[in-house]
C-alpha cells in the first residue's frame, strides 16, 4: 500500500512526527517498536495519527475546564475520553438522539450498556467541557484534518467515485454558516464530499469557508474544489459522478490528463452547451454529440415533455439506447442513475445514526456525522486486512 503512495512504512511515521509536531506525552497510548511488517507499521501510523486526535481534544477540554472551575484540578483521562466516544457511538447507534440524555440512564428502560460505562453526571461534565480549539477561527482544525487523514490511508476505492455537496446541520455561530432552501435542515456548515459509490465510504472531504484565497483566479470554484478531492486518485483510473454544479467539458479534458474519467449532468445554460439541443423535443428522444477530438460525449435525453437531461461523458466511447423498454434511456443514462447516489447515501447514514441533539452546540458534530457515514470509526487500529481482488482494491476493516 505504502508503496504506491510513494512512501515506506518508516516515512510514514516519521512524516506524521514532522507533521504534527507533538511531544509524545500520550504514554497510555504509546505504540511500540518501529520495525514492524508493512501491515502492522500501516496499523501504527492510523492508530498514532488517532491517539494525537485524543490528545488535543484531552488536553483542550481540560483547558476549557480548568479556566471555568476556580481552584479545581479538573482530570480526564484517556479512558473517561475512549468511554464518552464510546457511548456516543452506543447513542448513534440506538439511533436515540431525539430522546432526552437522562432517559439513557433509565434503570427501567434503557440498556445497562450506558449505566455500567459511565456515570450520567461525569458524561454531563466532560460534555460541558469539550471543545475543539479551532485553527484561526476556522473548522479545519488539526482534528479534522487528521480524520480525514486515516480515512485516506485506511481504504482503497472501488472504480467509482461519487462528489457532492452535504450540508451538516449545526448550531455553531460561525462566518461560515450557510443558509441553504433546499436542504432538510436549512441553517449548517456546507462539505464537499467525495465517496466510494458502492461501499459509500468517505473518502475525502473538506468544508467551505468561503473565499479562498489560494484558489487560482482563472479557476471556477467547482473545478477547484473536484481537483482537491480527487487529488489522490489522480493517475489510478477512476471515474467520477458528478452533478451539474462541477460537470464542464473544460474540466473534463483536465481530469482526462489525470487519468480520470467523468460522468455528469451539465446545466442546459453554460455555454458549452449548444443551442441546438437546449429545446424540447419528443419524449424519450434521445440525441448524441462528440467534441471535436471524440473524447466527450454529450447525451441529450428528453425525460419529460418539458424537461431534457444532458449528460457529460468521457468513460463513453459509444452510447447504447435500450429500444426494448417504454422510456428507452441511453446507456450513459442508466449509468447515471446506478452511481449518482453515494453521497446521498452517506448523508442519510449519518443522518440515521447521528448523535446531532446532543453536541449540536460545539463544531465536533461534523466530524461525529462522517464518522458514522464513513462507518469506520477512526479512533480504533484495524484489527483485520481484507483482501479482495487486485491489490488497488484492497480494503482495511476498521473498527469491525
Amino acid at each position: 500500500m505504502w508503496s504506491r503512495k510513494g512512501l515506506t512504512p518508516e516515512q510514514a511515521l516519521s512524516y506524521l512526527d514532522e507533521l504534527e509536531g507533538l511531544s509524545e506525552s500520550n504514554s497510555e497510548h504509546e505504540s511500540e517498536s518501529t520495525s514492524d511488517s508493512e501491515n502492522e507499521a500501516y496499523s501504527r501510523v492510523l492508530r498514532k495519527s488517532s491517539e494525537r486526535i485524543l490528545q488535543i481534544i484531552k488536553n483542550c477540554t481540560k483547558t476549557e475546564a480548568n479556566n471555568k472551575l476556580e481552584n479545581v484540578d479538573w482530570k480526564l483521562s484517556f479512558e473517561d475520553l475512549d468511554t464518552f466516544i464510546a457511548i456516543l457511538y452506543a447513542r448513534g447507534a440506538y439511533t436515540s438522539s431525539k430522546l432526552e440524555l437522562d432517559s439513557l440512564w433509565s434503570i427501567k428502560w434503557k440498556p445497562p450498556f450506558f449505566r455500567e460505562a459511565m456515570s450520567k453526571n461525569r458524561f454531563k461534565e466532560i460534555m460541558k467541557f469539550l471543545r475543539e480549539r479551532l485553527l484561526h477561527n476556522k473548522l479545519v482544525s488539526d482534528i479534522w484534518n487528521r480524520f480525514i487523514y486515516n480515512c485516506k490511508i485506511s481504504y482503497v476505492p472501488g472504480e467509482n467515485i461519487t462528489v457532492d455537496e452535504q450540508l451538516f446541520p449545526t448550531k455553531v455561530r460561525c462566518r461560515f454558516t450557510q443558509y441553504m432552501s433546499n436542504k432538510p435542515d436549512k441553517f449548517g456548515i456546507k462539505f464537499w464530499i467525495a465517496v466510494d459509490t458502492n461501499s459509500k465510504y468517505v473518502l475525502n472531504a473538506f468544508p467551505y469557508l468561503g473565499k479562498d484565497e489560494t484558489r487560482p483566479q482563472n479557476q471556477a470554484l467547482s473545478e477547484n474544489v473536484l481537483l482537491r478531492l480527487l487529488e489522490p486518485f489522480t493517475k489510478k483510473g477512476r471515474s467520477v459522478t458528478t452533478d451539474n454544479v462541477f460537470t464542464s467539458v473544460k474540466l473534463a479534458e483536465k481530469l482526462a490528463k489525470l487519468n480520470i474519467t467523468i460522468v455528469g449532468t451539465m446545466n442546459r445554460f453554460k455555454k458549452e452547451v449548444p443551442e441546438l439541443v437546449k429545446s424540447s423535443r419528443n419524449q424519450y428522444e434521445t440525441v448524441l454529440l462528440k467534441t471535436d477530438n471524440d473524447n466527450c460525449i454529450l447525451t441529450v435525453y428528453q425525460a419529460k415533455s418539458n424537461k431534457n437531461v444532458h449528460l457529460l461523458s468521457t468513460l463513453h466511447t459509444s452510447v447504447t439506447i435500450n429500444t426494448d423498454e417504454k422510456k428507452k434511456k441511453p446507456e450513459t443514462v442508466l449509468y447515471y442513475n446506478d452511481t449518482r447516489y453515494g453521497v446521498d447515501v452517506a448523508d442519510q447514514m449519518a443522518r440515521k445514526y447521528t448523535d446531532y441533539q446532543i453536541h449540536s452546540d460545539v463544531p465536533f458534530q461534523p466530524c461525529r456525522a462522517l464518522h458514522h457515514a464513513s462507518a469506520t470509526p477512526t479512533l480504533q487500529s484495524p484489527p483485520s486486512r481484507t483482501t479482495s481482488g487486485s491489490p488497488e482494491n484492497t480494503i482495511w476493516l476498521r473498527g469491525a
